[in-house]
């Protein structure tokens, strides 16, 4: 791994874009003060992953980025990219097969920052893990910042220790030692959370298990709930659907017959309409006749009247004359005897008042004597209610006894019934009892078998999993390998069809051949191909076959000598360049038949000459010969007296004259050369093909076994998952077995207690029906006491009332006498001023009668002259009458048998319309019941839809036997129903139920195995962990230890020579410790006693350091080292022996050295001058100092030759 070259953009003091090449040797960096020397050293650290501002001389990461100068703005980016040359392949890792590594980072003023390798996106660790172990990292030994001298000298022993570890290669077992520590934190952190989640889940578990047990009861008897009530569904859906069926054929029915008597119905309304006019017309004829009848009538009757009224008047005119004449003589005798009656009344209305106020006094008396009979029946009222009261107290009292002793003897009775079906339950909870233990006991012994099958498949599992994870890790070797060999491969094959490609387009022959080709190609002529191309020379006689043939390897092979001369015509007219045509045949020399050259091969062994060029060669090949050196070609061209040459295997030549010709071989050697590469890349194409196909091979059948072992896993862990279950359903069972073993005793338990229960019971029963049976015939004596008692009061009762009775009916007889007397009184002052009245009317009306009997002589004479005249016009009425009766009796006949046909008729439709509603009726009662049962179906289907989200018709076919059984009447649906509600009871008082209890349980459950196992691996990751530490503490101990002796050694030969003389050797400060032990560097300078580093003069700790770290470059070379101004503590002489020790590294690592020091700047090969033309900007300029002719990449550089 080598530097190659350093670009820095915007990185401190670098503003544009600064390329600094490093060629091999010995690279001085100089320049005044301030210049940005050392930034080159902070850029080479910084792209190699440092990560500390500080030591970059900074404060925050914004200082590395070029802040402006006068003139120029600041920048937002700064980028440096290293690139490595990688030609010997000391890169380890994935970048291992580029020739050329670009290290690139980038950092903007936002804080974003960019790595990249080769251009393409990287992490921060894979570029430390790239320089990881070679000592160049951002912390090694082979970068020495300014003043890190002198931070060495005044380092800790701790600090001085990690140069060591560098050396010792362990910082990248460190680094895993790291990673690995890491993972044990993490591992153990897991294992604490495992352990905390597996506590919860235990404690989940037992709350989980009990719930678990009640939702699966609760689901039993839902499943139980939803057949019966899908069961009892789908009958009534079936009924429904088959009483629909049948109203649906009775409505139809209906229907048909309801249209027949409508259209009967109507034929009839037709009929009647028609026969109703008919009748109509002849009524109003009829009625018309008898208004003509009626009026003639009215009027004979009128006038009829009108003459009787007449005669009538005058008669009672005369009666009523009469009549007054008496009532007048009527009223004066009544007048008279008015007057007389109104004077005997006034006197008897005097005696009626004195009997009046006897009546009142007899009254009160009366009165009185009722007082004192009530106040003497309400006392004994009272005296018979307390006696009541007291007697219904007893009454009731007898019946609470009664009760009691009734309630009492049935508790007896119910608790000994009790007590004996007890004893039943009992024998029957004990049987129960035995076959659950025996149950408990079969699952434990099946539940042992399961363990036992789950051991043994998970151990198969494991032996499984061991052999995938090795077959993966072939599978991955094989694609590694896969890998390699298409990179491989493809470089080969980009390295064959470039060389083909530079044949095919005559690359290195010359302007003219590719011209002469082109020529040819246009005059039509045909070409064999140019001869290198033609010709196949054994490998490492290339140069020797080129300066044997020289210019003829250019010539182009023609069919003809006239193509050849039609060719070099087309050269000459269109002023080509040089090309030569070769035809075949005419060979212008003999064949060499002298005797064979002494230590010399005839280039005819070495060289096969392709079919069209056996013919013009044989003769000059044959003359042809090749020799080891120069020398012997010599010797053996003077020793033959033929035209022959003789070439040597480096290119030099003897030619036919005796000339000799040498120095760097030309463009034709390379032309064999690459006919010569190009065969040796098709063998290796072809070898590196079959070991590709023979790699992928093996990866197939790698993949093959690696399938079929992660089949058989996918089937073991299937079986594991089957196993599981089962196993998890047999420890369900065992629970609910132990479950039912503990209810079970449980149960024994409370019967024995309720036995005893009851059996106390029982006496007390006894106990309180004596007690009652003492109550009740106290009761019964004191009540018939009472009774006698009673008797005697109703008598005295009976008594007063009677009195009370005979009070109150004097007083009646005397309020009768009373109320008859001022009746009597009433009657005669009400009757004095009537008869008053009377005699007052009398008067008047005798008046009125005198005056009536004059007026009504004169109108009765009125009236008989007006009967008189309306007699004479009566008989011409009569007649028209009679007329028009006859005519109305012709009418009324037709009349009358219209109505007859109306009459049947309405017989008829009455008829209809009775049967009409009868049916409309029926239709009416079908059609409510046949929406009621459509609804009812409706209603079933939307509840069975709502409530087992699946319509009933995909629901029923599961219970169709059930059904039918109760469609049959072989079961009854309302046993059905019953049991159903039965269920629903039960369900209910299980209470709050989780539905989800068994899922989560068997999640927790097998979450909770899952962690067990998961803390096993974690265990067992954790002890693999730590035996990783293990053995990186022991390879870090042992290499330490190793290559602290071996750095002794080397500070042993190298003190003496920076000092010339005196010893320095490395303690350790705590040997007994050696993963901790720092190193301490103790120094005997010549002519002194030993002393620690920190006890010395600035020039000898200077020295001191770099005898310490070029002890470790000698023991572990760097590919390169950068050193910032480590000379400056030195004098001259120091100086030089220092740069004598940098030569003797410079044979084996590429020097980087910023000085200020002439002497090292003598030493240098390159020196790279850093300036600022512009004040605040840097800018690079290369001088060579050695003279050494630089490789191609370099000449790109400003570089001045000294």
């Amino acid at each position: 791994m080598k530097l190659k070259k350093l670009e820095i953009t915007g990185f401190k003091s670098f503003m544009g874009k600064t390329r600094i090449v490093f060629p091999p040797g010995t690279t001085g960096v100089v320049g005044p003060n301030g210049c940005g020397k050392s930034n080159v050293v902070d850029a080479l650290r910084w792209v190699m992953g440092e990560q500390n501002v500080r030591k970059l001389r900074g404060k925050t990461s914004e200082d590395i980025i070029f802040a402006g100068s006068a003139g120029n703005a600041p920048m937002n980016m700064a980028e440096v990219s290293l690139t490595i040359d990688n030609e010997d392949g000391s890169v380890v890792g994935p970048f291992n097969e580029y020739s050329e590594i670009t290290v690139t980072r980038r950092i903007f003023r936002t804080g974003e920052s960019n790595y990249l390798i080769n251009r393409q996106p990287a992490r921060l660790k894979d570029i430390q893990t790239l320089f990881l172990g070679t000592g160049t990292g951002k912390n090694a030994f082979a970068v020495i910042q300014q003043g890190n001298i002198g931070a060495l000298t005044d380092a800790s022993p701790e600090e001085r220790r990690v140069f060591i570890e560098e050396a010792a290669d362990v910082t990248k077992y460190k680094a895993r030692k790291r990673d690995t520590e890491s993972k044990i934190k993490s591992t153990r952190e897991n294992l604490e959370r495992v352990g905390d989640i597996l506590a919860e889940l235990t404690n989940q578990l037992a709350s989980l298990k009990r719930q678990a047990k009640k939702a699966l009861l609760f689901k039993e008897l839902q499943q139980s709930i939803r057949d019966l009530d899908l069961t009892l569904a789908g009958v009534e859906y079936l009924q429904l659907g088959q009483r629909a069926k049948e109203l649906v054929s009775s409505t139809e029915r209906t229907k048909e017959r309801t249209k027949a008597a409508v259209t009967k119905r109507d034929a009839l309304a037709n009929a009647m309409s028609r026969l109703k006019l008919h009748a109509q017309e002849t009524t109003d004829t009829i009625e018309a006749t008898n208004r003509k009848i009626y009026e003639l009538k009215r009027l004979a009757d009128r006038d009829e009247t009108e003459i009787g009224h007449q005669k009538d008047k005058a008669a009672a005119l005369k009666t009523e004359v009469e009549e007054d004449t008496r009532l007048l003589a009527e009223s004066g005798r009544k007048t008279r005897e008015l007057t007389e009656e109104i004077r005997s009344l006034r006197l008897a209305h005097g005696d009626l008042d004195q009997v009046v106020t006897g009546l009142d006094k007899e009254m009160e008396e009366a009165e009185h004597r009722k007082s004192t009979a009530r106040s003497r029946l309400s006392d004994l009222e009272q005296e018979s209610h307390k006696a009541s009261s007291r007697h219904m107290a007893l009454v009731a009292r007898e019946a609470s006894v009664r009760h009691a002793f009734t309630s009492a003897q049935k508790l007896h009775e119910n608790a000994d019934r009790k007590l004996k079906r007890r004893d039943e339950d009992m024998a029957s909870a004990r049987a129960a009892l035995a076959t659950a233990t025996e149950k408990g006991r079969t699952l434990e012994a099946e539940m042992a078998e399961f363990k036992g099958q789950t051991a043994e498949l998970r151990e198969h599992m494991d032996d499984l999993r061991d052999g995938i994870n090795l077959l993966k890790k072939e599978a991955d070797q094989a694609n590694e390998t896969i890998k390699a060999k298409e990179i491989e491969e493809s470089r080969v094959r980009s390295y064959l069809d470039t060389m083909e490609a530079m044949v095919k387009n005559f690359d290195g022959y010359g302007d003219g051949v590719k011209e002469g080709m082109d020529r040819l190609e246009a005059l039509g002529s045909s070409s064999q191909g140019v001869v290198a191309n033609l010709l196949q020379v054994e490998k490492g006689y290339e140069a020797a076959a080129e300066a044997a043939l020289g210019s003829l390897l250019t010539y182009i092979l023609v069919d003809s000598r006239d193509t050849a001369l039609h060719g070099a015509h087309a050269m000459e007219e269109n002023g080509g360049s040089r090309c030569g045509f070769l035809p075949p045949g005419h060979d212008a020399m003999s064949a060499y038949d002298g005797p064979a050259l002494p230590g010399c091969r005839p280039l005819t062994e070495l060289m096969v000459a392709d079919g069209p060029l056996s013919a013009p060669l044989p003769a000059l090949l044959s003359r042809l010969f090749v020799a080891d050196d120069l020398a012997a070609a010599a010797s053996a061209r003077a020793a033959c007296d033929h035209w022959v040459a003789v070439a040597t295997t480096d290119g030099s030549l003897v030619d036919f004259t005796g000339a000799v010709i040498a120095g760097t071989p030309g463009t034709s050697a390379s032309l064999l050369k690459r006919r010569s590469d190009m065969a040796e890349a098709r063998e290796k194409l072809s070898a590196v093909g079959e070991e590709l196909n023979t790699a992928r091979n093996l990866r197939s059948g790698l993949q093959t076994q690696l399938d079929a072992q992660k089949e058989a896993l996918k089937q073991a862990e299937s079986e594991m998952g089957g196993l599981l279950r089962m196993r998890s359903e047999k420890e369900r069972e065992c629970l609910l077995a132990d479950e039912q073993i503990k209810q079970g005793k449980k149960h024994l338990t409370l019967m024995d207690l309720e036995t005893e229960q009851l059996s106390g019971d029982l006496g007390e029963l006894e106990e309180e029906m004596d007690e009652a049976r003492q109550k009740l015939d106290a009761v019964q004596g004191e009540l018939a006491a009472l009774t006698k008692g009673e008797e005697a009061a109703k008598e005295d009762l009976a008594k007063a009332r009677e009195h009370l009775a005979q009070a109150e009916l004097a007083i009646v007889e005397l309020k009768l006498s009373l109320a008859r007397e001022e009746a009597k009184h009433e009657n005669h002052r009400a009757t004095l001023k009537r008869l008053t009245d009377f005699l007052k009317e009398g008067e008047e009306r005798s008046l009125r009668l005198t005056q009536g009997i004059e007026k009504k002589t004169r109108e009765s004479a009125a009236a008989l002259e007006r009967a008189a005249k309306l007699e004479a016009g009566l008989e011409k009425a009569f007649k028209n009458v009679t007329a028009e009766e006859e005519a109305l009796a012709v009418t009324r006949h037709r009349l009358a048998r219209i109505e007859a046909d109306m009459a049947e008729k309405e017989n008829e439709t009455r008829e209809l319309a009775g049967l009409h509603d009868e049916l409309a009726e029926a239709l009416r009662k079908e059609e409510v019941e046949l929406a009621g049962v459509l609804t009812r179906g409706d209603e079933l289907k939307t509840r069975v839809a709502e409530q087992y989200r699946a319509p009933i018709d995909q629901l029923i076919p599961a219970f169709e036997e059930a059904i039918q059984d109760v469609l049959d009447g072989t079961s009854d649906k309302k046993d059905l129903a019953d049991k159903l509600a039965g269920l629903k009871r039960k369900i209910a008082r299980l209470g709050d139920v989780n539905p989800a209890a068994v899922a989560q349980y068997d999640e927790v459950n097998e979450r909770h195995g899952f962690l067990t196992e998961q803390q096993t691996d974690l265990n067992a990751s954790l002890d693999d962990l730590e035996a990783i530490i293990r053995k990186i503490n022991r390879i870090t101990q042992e290499r330490f230890i190793d290559t602290f002796h071996r750095i002794n050694e080397k500070l042993d030969e190298i003190f003496p020579r920076l000092f010339e003389g005196g010893s320095a050797r490395l303690v350790l400060t705590e040997p007994t410790k050696p993963m901790e032990t720092g190193v301490e560097l103790m120094i005997q300078p010549p002519g002194k006693k030993q002393a620690r580093l920190s006890l010395l003069s600035g020039g000898e700790k200077a020295l001191s350091a770099i005898a310490f770290v070029f002890s470790i470059f000698l023991l572990k070379p760097s590919s390169f080292c950068v050193m910032d101004e480590i000379d400056a503590p030195l004098d001259d002489a120091n100086v030089q022996r220092f740069n004598n020790l940098v030569t003797m590294i410079a044979e084996k690592s590429q020097i980087l050295v910023i000085t200020h020091n002439k002497i090292t700047m003598e030493h240098a090969d390159i020196l790279i001058g850093v300036t600022m033309e512009k004040k605040g900007v840097s800018k690079v300029v290369s001088v060579n100092l050695c003279g050494k002719e630089l490789p191609t990449e370099f000449e790109e550089l400003d570089t001045a030759s000294v």
